[in-house]
C-alpha cells in the first residue's frame, strides 16, 4: 500500500507531497489546486513503465495536439501539458515517487540514431497563399519512462508518434489499477468489466449498488451482438420486462460504473474516482461511502478519489464519526498547488473542522 506520494515537476507541481495515506483517501481543494493531476501521478506510479499509461491520462484530458501536419506518423496529442510550466525542453522530466521505494521518472528526449531516421517526419505547413509548402525535418521526440520498485528496475520509451497512440484494449483487464474518471467508461470496458464479475459474488454487490437509488432492481445483465452496440440493462421485481439502464437516470449509471470499478480492482492494487460524487443526490451519499469504504477493507485496496461537493464530505464525517473502523482506514487531503505539503484531516478532524463551520474544499 502507498504511504506517500512525492510529485516533482508533473503538471501544476513544481514540488509536493501526500502524506500520510491511508485505505481510503479523499482528495478536496479548489479547481485548479491539481486533484485530478494527483490522481494521475499515482496512475503513473502504479501502473509503472506502461507506455499505455501516458496515452491515458491525454485521452481522458482531450489534450489534442493541433500542428498542421499532412502526415500520419504526427503524434495528435499534446504531450507539454504534462510538464510544469507547459514548456518542456530536451532533457526535462517529472518524477513520481513513494517512500517505500516505488520511482517513477518520465524525461522528454530525441529518439537515439537508429530510431530517428526511422521516425523522421516532414512537417507542411500553409503558406501565404493558403496552400502547402514543405518544411524543413522535424527531430522526432520521445519519452523515456524509467521504473524502479526495490531492485527492479525498467526502462521503456514512448515516442511521440501516430502510430504509438493506438493500441489494444486487450490487457486492461490485467492491469492492478482502475480509473473512474467524470466521463463513464465505454461499450468495450462495460463489456470486459462486466465479464469479470459475472456470477462471482462480486455481481450481487454490483445490483445492491444499484438498489441505492432503485430498490426494485432484481438482475443486471450487459446484452449485445456482432450487430448493435452493447448495452447494459436491469429487471426490475415490478415487470418483466428489460430495461435499459440510461432510461433510469444519470445517477444509476454513475454507480453502475463505480460497483464496476470497486468489483475489478484487484486485491492490493489501487482504484482511482475523480469527482467521486457526480451525478449522485446528496441522500446515497452515505450510502455511497459505506460501498467504498468496506469495499476496501474487505478486498483490500487503496481507494483514491476526489470531490468539490459539501454534501459528499458530510456523509463521510457522519460516517468516520459513527464507526471507529472507517475513521481509522479513512484521510482527507486538501490540495493547494502553492503549497508543498498536503493538509491532512484524519477521520476525527474531518469532523470537527466541519462542526465548527470551517471552509476546507
Amino acid at each position: 500500500m502507498l504511504d506517500e506520494i512525492r510529485i516533482s515537476n508533473y503538471r501544476c507541481f513544481k514540488k509536493f507531497e501526500i502524506a500520510p495515506l491511508s485505505k481510503v483517501n479523499l482528495f478536496i481543494g479548489s479547481n485548479n489546486a491539481g486533484k485530478t493531476a494527483a490522481l494521475e501521478g499515482i496512475e503513473l506510479l502504479a501502473r509503472g513503465p506502461d507506455p499505455s499509461v501516458i496515452l491515458d491520462v491525454l485521452s481522458r484530458r482531450k489534450e489534442y495536439a493541433v500542428d498542421y501536419s499532412e502526415i500520419s506518423e504526427q503524434f495528435g496529442y499534446d504531450h507539454r501539458g504534462l510538464f510544469y510550466g507547459r514548456m518542456p525542453r530536451i532533457g526535462d522530466m517529472f518524477e513520481i515517487s513513494s517512500s517505500d521505494r516505488k520511482n517513477l521518472t518520465c524525461k522528454l528526449e530525441l529518439l537515439g540514431d537508429e530510431e530517428e531516421e526511422h521516425y523522421r517526419a516532414k512537417l507542411f505547413k500553409p503558406d501565404a497563399k493558403m496552400g502547402w509548402s514543405e518544411g524543413p525535418y522535424v527531430e522526432p521526440l520521445g519519452l523515456r519512462m524509467v521504473s524502479e520498485d526495490y531492485s527492479e528496475r525498467i526502462e521503456v520509451r514512448l515516442p511521440l508518434t501516430e502510430r504509438f497512440q493506438f493500441r489494444g484494449r486487450g490487457d486492461f483487464g490485467r492491469s492492478r489499477v482502475r480509473y473512474l474518471g467524470t466521463s463513464l467508461f465505454d461499450d468495450l470496458i462495460i463489456s470486459i468489466l462486466w465479464d469479470e464479475l459475472a456470477l462471482t459474488p462480486r455481481e450481487d454487490q454490483t445490483i445492491e449498488v444499484l438498489r441505492i437509488i432503485e430498490p426494485e432492481v432484481l438482475r443486471v445483465a450487459v446484452l449485445g451482438g456482432q450487430s448493435r452496440r452493447n448495452g447494459v440493462y436491469v429487471l426490475l421485481s415490478d415487470g418483466g420486462q428489460r430495461i435499459p439502464l440510461g432510461s433510469m437516470g444519470e445517477g444509476i449509471r454513475r454507480l453502475f460504473a463505480m460497483a464496476l470499478a470497486i468489483g475489478n480492482t484487484p486485491r492490493g492494487g489501487v482504484l482511482l474516482i475523480d469527482e467521486i460524487d457526480t451525478g449522485l443526490h446528496h441522500s446515497v451519499m452515505r450510502r455511497m461511502w459505506e460501498l467504498v469504504i468496506e469495499s476496501a477493507i474487505r478486498y483490500n485496496f487503496q481507494i483514491f478519489a476526489t470531490t468539490h461537493s459539501l454534501d459528499c464530505l458530510l456523509a463521510l464525517s457522519r460516517i468516520v464519526a459513527e464507526r471507529d473502523d472507517y475513521c481509522a482506514q479513512t484521510m482527507v487531503h486538501r490540495l493547494d498547488r502553492f503549497q508543498t505539503h498536503s493538509t491532512v484531516f484524519h477521520g476525527h478532524e474531518l469532523s470537527y473542522a466541519i462542526d465548527k463551520e470551517l471552509e476546507i474544499r
